[in-house]
């Protein structure tokens, strides 16, 4: 379980981002963060990934492991620092994480053989984006955040997307995903948790989200 506990956090150049926040996060199911921009979605993202320090509250795991999250950016295909598959896969360094990003990739339909060898920059973009999260994802971390993991991706790579989560989530694993995405979470099954100015507005099962329209508009997915 993680537990986010009376989170506050103000940038020095604006207003309270995030206001008092608390919520619980279960290992073994996926959670998805919701809410109209600026509502403080990605900072909260931050924040449980530990990259960020909340200026009051805390963050606890239990049981508390080190390292504790691995945090999946937007856009992580833009971080590749390699000339080829291979070599970004190895940069893991240990024989069970990269084992686990082979089983990754190959989970989300990947042929790691045929692209090895190949510029990660000259990947698909969605060939690109599905081996990013999957090289973060095996990190082996008992949590896992996610910003926007579909975005810009067509249907195809969004179900694949969705069923590497769904690897993470039969790991036991806290999976944490901040999305505007109504079609990946109908995919994939979870919680929504709705943030409106940096407060938790409304919690649930994923399907009363789906299937109720002011929630939907609510959290400016429709």
């Amino acid at each position: 379980m993680l537990r986010a506990h009376d989170l506050f956090f103000r940038y020095d150049d604006g207003g309270s981002v995030l206001s008092g926040f608390s919520a619980e996060f279960a290992a073994g199911e996926v959670t998805y963060i919701c809410g109209p921009s600026g509502s403080g979605k990605t900072t909260l993202s931050l924040l449980l990934a530990e990259m960020m320090e909340p200026q009051s509250g805390e963050i606890l795991l239990t049981p508390d492991e080190a390292p504790r999250a691995t945090m999946v950016l937007q856009f992580a295909e833009e971080l590749f620092l390699t000339d080829s598959v291979r070599l970004e896969i190895e940069l893991l360094t240990d024989t069970k994480r990269i084992g686990a990003a082979h089983h990754h990739l190959k989970s989300c339909g990947l042929c790691l053989p045929e692209i090895a060898e190949r510029d990660p920059f000259t990947l698909s973009f969605g060939q690109a984006r599905l081996l990013a999260i999957s090289i973060q994802c095996a990190q082996d971390t008992p949590v896992y955040i996610l910003d926007e993991p579909t975005i810009g991706l067509d249907e195809v790579n969004m179900l694949r997307v969705s069923v590497l989560l769904k690897v993470l989530i039969s790991l036991g694993k806290v999976v944490v995903v901040v999305t505007h995405d109504p079609e990946l979470i109908e995919s994939l099954p979870g919680r929504v948790m709705i943030l409106e100015q940096g407060t938790l507005a409304w919690h649930g099962p994923s399907a009363e989200f789906l299937a109720t329209s002011s929630l939907r508009s609510r959290a400016a997915l429709e």
